[in-house]
């Protein structure tokens, strides 16, 4: 439970959980948003990303998400590789 909330041990993210449910209002969404992006930008951000998109992270209205992608074996074959042209000779 305690790694939903990050910095708070577990008997911390019970009470917090406690206390939502106490005020029915609803668990934040702890992702990219929360973990990454929000202290990303805090830390990098210019002031207008920071008032763009730190109030909506924090409300919950948008959601990050960081994919991946791994090269094929054929891209990465030799084949495949990029090549450069040989510079015209006059």
């Amino acid at each position: 439970m305690s790694g939903m909330f990050i910095g708070l041990d577990k008997d911390q993210a019970k009470l917090f959980l406690t206390e939502l449910r106490r005020l029915h209002l609803p668990i934040p969404l702890v992702g990219f948003g929360m973990s990454m992006i929000g202290p990303t930008l805090l830390q990098f951000g210019t002031e207008d990303q920071k008032r763009e998109h730190l109030p909506r992270i924090v409300r919950g209205e948008i959601r990050w998400a960081q994919g991946y992608s791994e090269p094929t074996p054929a891209a990465t074959s030799r084949r495949s590789r990029p090549r450069h042209a040989s510079p015209a000779t006059s």
